[in-house]
């Protein structure tokens, strides 16, 4: 064997483990990438489970509260027509518990909630069809009477509490199905940054090794041409190694060629996890607008039962207490005092109704409802306050009136707890194509850039609510403040299509 076959062996070694190392270093990231794309299905997998758990679950909590309306409906009309919600929703509720075992079936926490839940939806039908029966055959005293038997409420409320356990119990199961999907994401991309670098550093290594080699060569081949300039041999076996240099080169530019298109393609993968990512973000975003949705219908269907119902209550004990005060002489004081602890109730009720949802909002409107929340608001903080609503002909959208009000309430208060503002005004401009709510105060303002920091924000949420109800309901929310110079909030919603291409309108001065 001659000098230069000997030399060959260790270069064709070196190339065949470069080979081996970008061959299993594929292998690996095409694995990988396979790998991360079955993580992501099994997450979106998850999310989508999710939601029809809770979509279920709404369902079920709808169906129990037509039993209840309906169910009260006949019993203050007497009207068959009026039980057709209860009927439905007596004949759906089978259908949701079924449903929502089928979805929880591999949780068995869940499976032992929906068995007591089965077992109370059961009461409460048993206890909602006795009311019915009664209705029909003893009119409204006996119906009256197995309500308050039978303490329907105490047993809508116990629903209600179930419901929600079972709620909360998929939101947190999903949030650490998520977390552990996260993790487990991160580290796949520590795993490949690693593969990469091993990489690179072992092209590096070998790199560098046949620079030394072809070095070592190169001066072999001056020492061959010096010492064997006689032989006719010595030009043939330097093409020869030439040309092996040249095949060493192609395969480097292909294997580099072949690392690139790697590349690339995980770069597409990874692009198309990233808009998964984001649609599911868009379907988080249409699930939180249902949920503060149902969360103004709760609130509206509680504020009208403490104010129609334990309101009315409390008002007729009032009425009796009198006409005791009035027949017994010997206990006229005491009675006095017990009328005195009804009227506190009384106004005490009728405070939590307002402070839920004020019936004026659902019954009179947006302009009278701010107008209202302006004067309890300046009443309570000694404010000067300055309104002016218009006289609205029709109704606003029912989503934009409530967005209106929350914002109003939400940056009236924080005027009070932190502005320390001496004057307050509210300004609502309506044209036909958009709506404009102005609030402004004169208190001591605040660094808007600052509370718009991410660590600003998980502390501080009146901000963030007030542009989420905006962005929910198809609107946007401007602030202009500094230190020292008050704050001005801006909402505005489009009432047509034509709305973007109108000019904002400019509140003028709200204080003197």
């Amino acid at each position: 064997m001659t000098q230069l076959d000997r030399n060959d062996a260790p270069r064709a070694d070196l190339t065949l483990s470069g080979f081996a190392v970008s061959a299993i270093v594929a292998l690996l990231l095409v694995g990988t990438t396979y790998w991360m794309s079955l993580l992501e299905s099994r997450a979106q997998g998850w999310v989508a489970h999710s939601r029809q758990v809770l979509a279920a679950l709404a369902t079920t909590r709808a169906n129990l509260v037509d039993v209840q309306n309906g169910q009260r409906g006949f019993v203050i009309s007497g009207k068959e027509e009026d039980l057709q919600p209860y009927e439905a929703a007596r004949a759906a509720l089978p259908r949701d518990l079924r449903s929502l075992r089928a979805l929880t079936a591999s949780d068995a926490a869940q499976q032992a909630d929906l068995q007591v839940l089965a077992g109370e939806v059961g009461t409460r039908l048993t206890t909602a069809a006795a009311v019915v029966d009664a209705r029909r055959s003893g009119g409204f005293p006996a119906a009256n009477r197995v309500v308050e038997e039978s303490a329907s409420r105490q047993q809508m409320t116990g629903l209600r509490e179930l419901l929600q356990r079972l709620q909360a119990q998929e939101e947190d199961l999903l949030a650490r199905r998520l977390r552990a999907h996260r993790l487990l994401l991160a580290a796949s991309w520590v795993g490949m940054a690693l593969l990469l670098a091993g990489l690179f550093t072992a092209l590096a290594l070998l790199y560098r090794m046949v620079r030394r080699r072809d070095q070592a060569e190169r001066q072999l081949l001056v020492g061959i041409r010096r010492d064997l300039t006689e032989r006719k041999t010595a030009e043939e076996q330097l093409r020869d190694e030439m040309a092996r240099r040249a095949r060493m080169g192609e395969e480097l530019a292909r294997l580099n060629a072949q690392l690139e298109a790697l590349v690339r393609e995980r770069t597409l993968k990874l692009q198309a996890s990233n808009e998964a990512l984001l649609a599911a973000k868009g379907n988080l975003q249409a699930l939180s607008a249902r949920l503060m949705s149902a969360q103004e219908e709760e609130r509206r269907r509680i504020a009208r039962e403490l104010h129609d119902e334990t309101g009315q209550a409390l008002t007729l004990i009032r009425m009796q207490l009198s006409d005791l005060a009035g027949a017994d002489t010997g206990r006229q004081r005491q009675v006095a005092e017990c009328i005195g602890y009804v009227d506190r109730a009384i106004v005490h009720i009728r405070g939590l109704s307002q402070g839920l949802r004020p019936t004026m909002l659902d019954d009179l409107g947006l302009g009278d409802a701010l107008e209202w929340v302006v004067e309890q608001q300046a009443r309570a903080a000694g404010w000067r306050a300055h309104v002016d609503v218009p006289e609205l002909d029709e109704r606003l959208p029912e989503d934009i009136e409530t967005a209106c009000y929350r914002i109003c309430q939400e940056a009236l208060t924080n005027a009070a707890r932190h502005a320390h503002a001496a004057g307050v005004g509210v300004r609502l401009v309506v044209t036909p194509t958009r709506l404009e709510l102005v609030i402004a105060d004169n208190g001591a303002g605040f660094d808007l850039a600052r509370y718009r920091s991410p660590e600003e924000r998980s502390k501080h949420f009146g901000l963030v609510s007030m542009e989420e109800r905006a962005a929910l309901a198809g609107g946007r929310l401007e602030v202009d403040t500094a230190p020292g110079r008050g704050t001005r909030i801006r909402a505005v919603f489009d009432l047509a299509p034509e709305a973007a291409d109108a000019p904002a309108s400019v509140p003028g001065e709200l204080f003197a």
